[in-house]
Formats: C-alpha cells, structure tokens, sequence
C-alpha cells in the first residue's frame, strides 16, 4: 500500500478525477491503475473512492490515506532535492547542535559562515550528554561536543581542539601579583568552592582536581551560569576551576580575578567535531575549516586583545593544526 508509485497514482486519481486521466498522467496503462487501487482497498479493507460517481470523488477512508500520501511524496521530493544539493556541497537544511561554553562564543563567528552552504539553519544549544543523543537520534547533523563518539556506529568523531583549565582566584585576597598555588592552598581551602551543577563533564574534573590537591573547602557553591561564577569569585566571595572559554562568558567581571595554572596535573577540557558518516569528506573539511577559522582568526584575536592571560590555554589539536585549509576557506 505504502509504497511511492500507490501513492501518487492514488493523489492523481483524486486531482483529475479519472482513472484513464491519472494513468496518461503517469504513463502507465489504465489497467494497471485499476489494479493498484483494488490492491488499496484490499489492504485497508474499505473503499477508498465512490465507484459509481463520475468524476470519481475519494470516500473519507481515501482522503485520510491521500493526506497520508501527500507527506510522502512531498517527503520524496525533498529527498531528491536534498540529494542534488549534497552533491554540490549545498544542504537544503542544516542543524548544528553546540555545548553550552561553545555556543556563546564562538556560534557568533561560525555560523554566519554556514549561510552560504544552506537554505535554512538551526541551531541546537545543550549539554554534551544532550547533543551527543540528539545527534545519534538524527535530531541534529553535526555536534561540538565535549565527548568523544567515535565508537558508536554511523558516526564520525575528531578532535578539534583542546582547553587548559585554571584555578580562578579573587586578586583582591591574594598573597602577591605573582603568587603560586601552594602560597594560595590556605586561602583556597578557607574560600567557598563553586561548582557548575549542570555541566557533568565540568564538576568530574573539579572533584577530581580537589581530591589532587587535598582541599575540602568548608563550603560549595552550586551554579549553572558561567557569568554568575565569575560575578562571585570577583566579589571575593569564592574560588573555582574553569576553561578560557567559560571565563570568557564571564568577561564583564575579569578585572579583579586571576587565574592560575594547576599544579602537578593538568586537567583539559576536548571538543569533538561528530556527525554522522554520511557527510562527503569535501563538505567535512569545509566544515572543520570554518571552525577553525572562527576559532583562531576571530574569536583568539578578541579574548587575547581584552585578556591575553587566557590565550595559552586554548590550542588546535595536533591533527587540525597540521592541516592547510587555505584553499576552503
């Protein structure tokens, strides 16, 4: 029943109103639109048009199952379209799903650049556990992600690039300019700790960098806006661990922060570049070039410009950085 050819001889019937019409239309014999239509109603156990009136009018039952066939043809169309467009590098429609660090940042930069490969784009923004079962579920194209997906069937994972995270300090309550985090561990371990509640990736590497240095801070503080953070650690009132991309969410409240590289081990935060394999080699490399580009050309330049303490910290994975997209770009 449900198969493309059922359906547009059934919309043809209805449209002109004859069999021997509907069959010119599409080429095929006036027998075989006949049969077609026995085989219908066979299989939904009803008439699906008024045998006896002329021009034939569908029953209900056929209206229903026409409106149904609408969608699939109509969906047919699109793919053809869609087809046609990707292999020109074109996608009708685009959906991108970013983390929540990512989005604010960096989005301004890359999406503008993705209109020129799409009709119409949508833009997803959500945890890395959210994005990462969107994109499996065909929710969204492309994700940039704090995980990597590269085991998961049908789906393409690279490392794009990395973040260095910092103990991030109130300047008003430190020993000196240029003090260490062993001059500091007092004051930290005397200070609230705030934690991101919502960011799942984030709050594992903060336990794990407290239990590292031995600290129990007497209180936590538990927040889920990056601004807000840095509100708090600049009114002196608390310490955290963030990436340069989180501090910069919080740019505003800068001023009277400092940041500190963490002693003995270095905890980083990757961002993956997923999206299923069908994507053409071609259009990933343009893709990866953009973001590239974003990242270093225009939003580096910026954070360095206001606070160039937290450039070092962001760096292209040794495969990106190896590559020459000059020519995509």
């Amino acid at each position: 029943m449900g198969t493309l050819q059922n359906a547009k001889i059934l919309l043809a019937v209805q449209r002109l109103g004859s069999i021997s019409k509907a069959a010119q239309e599409l080429n095929i014999s006036q027998p075989t639109v006949s049969v077609i239509l026995k085989k219908i109603e066979s299989e939904v156990e009803g008439d699906i048009y008024y045998h006896n009136e002329r021009p034939i009018k569908l029953t209900p039952l056929g209206r229903m199952l026409s409106h149904q066939f609408e969608k699939f043809v109509e969906l047919d169309d699109q793919t053809k379209n869609y087809i046609k467009t990707f292999k020109k590098g074109f996608l009708p429609s685009f959906r991108i799903g970013t983390v929540d660090s990512f989005c604010p940042n960096i989005n301004p930069y890359f999406v503008p650049n993705l209109l020129e490969h799409t009709q119409k784009l949508v833009i997803e923004e959500g945890s890395t556990l959210e994005l990462a079962d969107w994109i499996k579920k065909n929710r969204i194209d492309i994700a940039i992600l704090n995980m990597d997906l590269q085991e998961e069937e049908g789906i393409v994972s690279e490392l794009i690039f990395t973040e260095e995270y910092v103990i991030v300090l109130p300047k008003s309550l430190l020993m000196h300019a240029n003090s260490t985090v062993g001059e500091n561990l007092e004051l930290m371990s005397r200070l609230s700790f705030i934690y991101l509640s919502n960011l799942s990736f984030d709050k594992l590497t903060q336990t794990r960098f407290l239990n590292n240095l031995g600290i129990k801070p007497p209180k936590s503080i538990e927040l889920d806006d990056f601004s807000t953070v840095c509100q708090i650690v600049n009114s002196g009132h608390g310490w955290t661990l963030l990436t340069p991309l989180e501090l910069w969410i919080g740019r505003d409240f800068l001023k009277n922060i400092t940041i500190i590289r963490p002693p003995y081990t270095r905890f980083y935060k990757p961002f993956y570049f997923v999206h299923k394999q069908w994507m053409m080699p071609k259009f990933e490399n343009l893709l990866i070039s953009l973001l590239v580009s974003a990242i270093m050309d225009k939003f580096v330049p910026v954070m360095t410009s206001r606070f160039p303490e937290l450039a070092p910290y962001l760096k292209l994975s040794e495969s990106i950085a190896k590559r020459d997209f000059r020519e995509l770009v």
